[in-house]
């Protein structure tokens, strides 16, 4: 996710540095807390999955480790390289813990798998209210996620000590937790794909049993992420990756109150840290989380970047959140370019008062290059003025009145180029056999470019006596008859009934380009 960029050059000093006081003054931080940045860039940029499959860097290194995703997680040793490579190929403003959204499930005693091509799996999902016995706690506890979850506040610690030694002090670390309503998903549903309706069933049947479960699940995250600060992390972010399968109302009901529960503890405990909120396919509550008290809400693809901005203000009580997201991730796949990129940052930071960032993860497969041009320094070219409202209503209403008035122009030249027709065909049989008879009017010989030229311009597909008067060959068809040669020319001799044939239908009768000189292609020249 974005939140801009400095040259890594500049920002990039090598050399030992304080882990937090340089890191908690970033410009991440400082933009996240609503204050002027005290450093470049104004504008810091970071990508949501910026670690993992799409670098070939972490391809490269599974490969050597012989371990699969899940397994990689484990060790802090390999969690600390994976989450340091975007770091050192693309200098993006924050680094963000390599982790995945079940580890807490893991942690309660839910098993998870990552069978090739299936995604992760929950095999054993809880069926009913009676499989909550299962779950290891029944109340969360520091003491709780410090044994359970000590792997991932070890790699913590150890990223930002290999952030220090490779002269990254100064840039924050982002911890990060999966929300409430997504844990629940995966822990009743068991899967992404399959059985994406089990946890509205859940909430629907077992409305009291929900809320515990929820509750439980609010208050072990409230725990790992405070342990994550008190680890190092700079910034945190709640990850609520499947608000597309739970209703308006039932998130209103049961996620929002929970996301409250766990905004309202961080702040209570670490007033200094900023707090991150991302509902992908949820994005209509973005007010309510604002409300809640994060202090940046992030957009997804699916929701305009001005219309959150409007709906932000419309229902702040007292304070409105930061802006980040909606940066299409298919703009950093193989395929785009730098001059694909630049145009449409630059359109992403438009009517940002804080930050762009790019919503998704990129897939598999995906060259690593392409990134780098959105998190090249935004500093070096002036950013976009924010809109004069009165002055993009008047240019709305002109590029309305131009649609309007297309069709109108349209017709005029329909018109007109109809009048040109008819007066062509109007000609006597005796004007034309006078003009036929003139021989005082050289022929103005078409030459090959030229002829090819009046196939492929489609002003002149309409009907070919308009390429007969653009191109000369007024006076009788002598036009059309030296036209017959040079495509005898590139043809050969066998084409010469074919174009016999065209000719008396076309260019005699004023027939339609399907029947005309003009539909002969050249193209397949070789075939014949």
């Amino acid at each position: 996710m974005v939140l801009g960029a400095v040259p890594k050059r500049v920002r990039r000093a090598r050399g030992r540095q304080t882990l937090q006081a340089d890191a908690s003054t970033s410009s991440l931080c400082q933009v996240a807390r609503g204050l002027e940045p005290v450093r470049e860039p104004q504008v810091p940029v970071w990508l949501f999955r910026q670690a993992g499959r799409h670098l070939p860097e972490y391809n490269e290194y599974k490969t050597k480790r012989n371990k699969n995703f899940l397994e990689l997680l484990q060790d802090p040793k390999d969690v600390a390289e994976v989450t340091m490579q975007p770091l050192r190929r693309y200098g993006v403003d924050a680094a963000i813990l390599f982790s995945d959204i079940l580890v807490v499930a893991e942690a309660l005693g839910i098993d998870v798998e990552m069978p090739g091509g299936k995604g992760i799996l929950v095999p054993r999902p809880l069926e009913s209210p009676e499989d909550m016995a299962r779950l290891r706690v029944s109340s969360a506890s520091a003491d709780f996620v410090e044994q359970r979850l000590a792997h991932v506040l070890e790699a913590v610690r150890l990223i930002l000590q290999t952030m220090s030694q490779e002269g990254m002090g100064d840039v924050p670390l982002i911890g990060f937790s999966a929300a409430p309503w997504t844990l629940f998903f995966y822990m009743v549903g068991g899967s992404s794909k399959k059985r994406t309706d089990a946890g509205e069933r859940w909430l629907k049947e077992h409305p009291e049993a929900s809320k515990e479960l929820m509750s439980l699940l609010s208050e072990v995250i409230i725990e790992y992420l405070s342990a994550q600060v008190r680890s190092g992390c700079h910034v945190l972010q709640v990850f609520e990756a499947m608000g597309e399968h739970i209703s308006p109302a039932n998130l209103e009901s049961f996620a929002v109150p929970a996301m409250t529960r766990i905004a309202t503890a961080l702040k209570e405990r670490h007033p200094e840290v900023p707090l991150m909120v991302f509902p992908r396919g949820a994005c209509y509550a973005l007010p309510a989380l604002q409300n809640a008290g994060f202090d940046v809400v992030t957009a997804d693809c699916a929701t305009d970047l001005a219309e959150a901005e409007l709906s932000l203000k419309a229902a702040s009580q007292g304070r409105v959140a930061n802006l980040q997201g909606n940066f299409d991730p298919k703009w950093l796949r193989p395929g785009s370019s730098v001059e694909d990129v630049k145009p449409k940052k630059a359109k992403a930071l438009e009517p940002l008062e804080l930050v762009a960032a790019c919503q998704s993860w990129l897939d598999a497969q995906r060259a690593g290059e392409p990134v780098a041009p959105a998190a090249e320094p935004v500093a070096e070219e002036p950013l976009t003025p924010r809109p004069n409202k009165k002055r993009k209503r008047e240019e709305e209403a002109a590029k309305a009145a131009e649609v309007e008035a297309e069709p109108e122009a349209a017709a005029v030249e329909q018109a007109e180029q109809a009048e040109m027709e008819v007066s062509v065909n109007k000609k006597s049989k005796k004007q034309k056999k006078e003009v036929k008879e003139d021989k005082s009017t050289p022929f103005k010989r078409i030459d090959d470019d030229k002829w090819r030229s009046t196939i492929k311009d489609p002003r002149l597909l309409d009907n070919t006596h308009l390429a007969k008067q653009k191109f000369g060959g007024s006076k009788g068809d002598s036009w059309a008859d030296k036209a017959s040669e040079d495509l005898l020319k590139t043809k050969g001799k066998g084409f010469r009934k074919e174009m016999a044939k065209k000719k008396r239908s076309s260019w005699r009768g004023g027939g339609e380009i399907d029947q005309g000189v003009n539909s002969i292609k050249f193209d397949d020249s070789d075939d014949e």
